[in-house]
């Protein structure tokens, strides 16, 4: 295998740096204050670092109280009892409503076939908990073998890890153009 790399691969990977920098930059504040939000709801860490130094060399205790846990669990349990669903319906007069038909029932079978509920639930969990959560459509090898692939709603355990497109306008990010997956 060639170790040397072609200028169109070097150009794609100044660009791919470029627009990973600016997501970077463009996420930093907002991911900061998740991480923050994070950290107080799941590790009780309420207390600002300096206070509780200076109450601990001080022999003062610093307790906490976490009653965000259960407030977050009434809330993803609530949405999970009313899941929405992914359903496609015929929108004019020449679209076929057996057709609409077909493709919910591929819908279906992806998310059953994908365990699609564990990645919804995660991203709902770190939604509620820190303001954004994540999963991803992915194309992987068909269980029958050969060269098919299926799709697949993969869940992602840590939303830190996902860098979007900084000039994304829609609220499900469905107007993505780049992406970062990191871990």
């Amino acid at each position: 295998m060639d170790d040397e790399t072609s200028p169109a691969d070097e150009k794609l990977m100044a660009q791919a740096r470029a627009d990973f920098a600016r997501a970077r930059e463009a996420m930093r504040q907002d991911r900061d204050a998740a991480a923050e939000d994070l950290r107080f709801a799941r590790l009780g860490e309420q207390w600002p670092e300096a206070i509780r130094r200076a109450r601990e060399l001080e022999g003062r205790p610093c307790l906490t109280l976490n009653r965000l846990p259960a407030f977050i669990r009434q809330v993803v349990n609530e949405a999970r009892q009313n899941r929405p669903a992914i359903t496609c319906h015929p929108v004019d007069s020449a679209a076929d409503p057996a057709t609409a038909e077909v493709l919910n029932g591929l819908i279906r079978n992806i998310e059953q076939s994908s365990d699609a509920d564990v990645a919804y639930d995660t991203a709902l969990d770190f939604a509620v908990t820190c303001g954004f959560g994540v999963f991803r459509i992915n194309a992987r090898a068909s269980e029958t073998g050969g060269e098919d692939l299926d799709l697949a709603i993969e869940r992602v355990a840590d939303p830190f890890s996902v860098w979007g497109d900084p000039d994304s306008l829609a609220a499900d990010s469905s107007d993505w153009d780049v992406a970062f997956v990191t871990r």
